[in-house]
């Protein structure tokens, strides 16, 4: 009799926990995307709603159900889910940017120009998120316009963790610069830095004469010109169109 009391209670006690006890779901972007070959827009259905730009794109079960029909393949629940007992709907979470899917899908049709290497991951981490060098292969002041405000509604929060109070004091923002891939031009334009240098800093890039030689770093394309020069009117001072 002493037994019956200890049994009931862990039956209990396996019951709350399998459904107190997180659900996450099994899902892997490689086996959809490469294996079977669907689509974003297959299970995100609302990246083509261009009523609401401002908010992630959450898979709905219907969009499953579409494959998910226990014809083409199981609807079983726990092949999706860690604990089909305590699923809940994720909440609809905003973007920290001013961002619209259908408007980049009406032009890109895909979404792994952007979201690099979904197509190989099980799951998706921060590093299938879009870097600012990749907004700006289009985001050019060309292609689209290249303006932070464009896209980011706090331009406080996009400052590089480095760009304290003491960032151009410190130096080192010059070696920084002088690098093939600066990235410097992704928010900065030649004004911002000429309102210090001018032409005339004590800490010349080049070295005296320079621009009698510079030609041989262009052919090697050693140094990456753009970051300071811009704008081909640079060269055609000296040049005049010639080669």
């Amino acid at each position: 009799m002493r037994s019956e009391p200890l049994i009931i209670f862990c039956a209990f006690s396996l019951a709350f926990g399998a459904a107190g006890a997180p659900d996450t779901l099994k899902f892997s972007h490689k086996t959809h995307l490469q294996d079977i070959g669907a689509q974003c827009a297959d299970c995100h259905v609302s990246l083509s709603d261009k009523g609401k730009p401002a908010k992630a794109p959450i898979v709905a079960e219907e969009a499953c159900k579409k494959c998910h029909d226990n014809k083409t393949a199981s609807f079983e629940c726990k092949i999706c889910h860690t604990n089909s007992e305590n699923v809940k709907p994720p909440a609809p979470r905003q973007l920290k940017t001013l961002f619209s899917h259908a408007q980049h899908l009406d032009s890109s049709k895909t979404c792994t120009p952007c979201h690099t290497g979904l197509e190989a991951a099980a799951k998706a981490t921060k590093k299938n998120f879009p870097l600012m060098a990749t907004c700006r292969t289009c985001h050019d002041n060309r292609k689209a316009p290249g303006a932070c405000a464009v896209c980011h509604k706090d331009l406080s929060a996009i400052k590089p963790a480095t760009h304290d109070g003491q960032w151009l004091y410190r130096g080192g923002h010059g070696d920084q610069a002088r690098l093939p891939m600066a990235q410097c031009v992704t928010c900065h334009e030649n004004s911002y830095c000429n309102r210090c240098h001018q032409g005339n800093t004590p800490v010349k890039i080049h070295s005296p004469g320079y621009e009698f030689e510079h030609g041989f770093d262009v052919k090697r394309k050693e140094l990456d010109c753009t970051v300071c020069h811009q704008t081909a009117r640079f060269c055609s001072r000296c040049h005049e169109g010639k080669r």
